[in-house]
């Protein structure tokens, strides 16, 4: 298998689980990182989805 590409999600927003859970389902892809202007938010999405 090829390496995986990491990625990282901007906007932790209302829709940003859906985002989360759909990358798993790519074997190539690695997310890595998150990020949005509410820091907190940011930080609670990527304890919730161990990112």
């Amino acid at each position: 298998m090829a390496d995986k590409v990491k990625v990282g999600l901007i906007g932790c927003g209302n829709i940003s689980p859906q985002y989360f859970k759909g990358t798993r389902s790519f074997q190539v892809l690695d997310l890595v990182a998150c990020a949005d202007l509410d820091v907190d938010l940011a930080k609670s999405r990527s304890s919730e989805f161990e990112v």
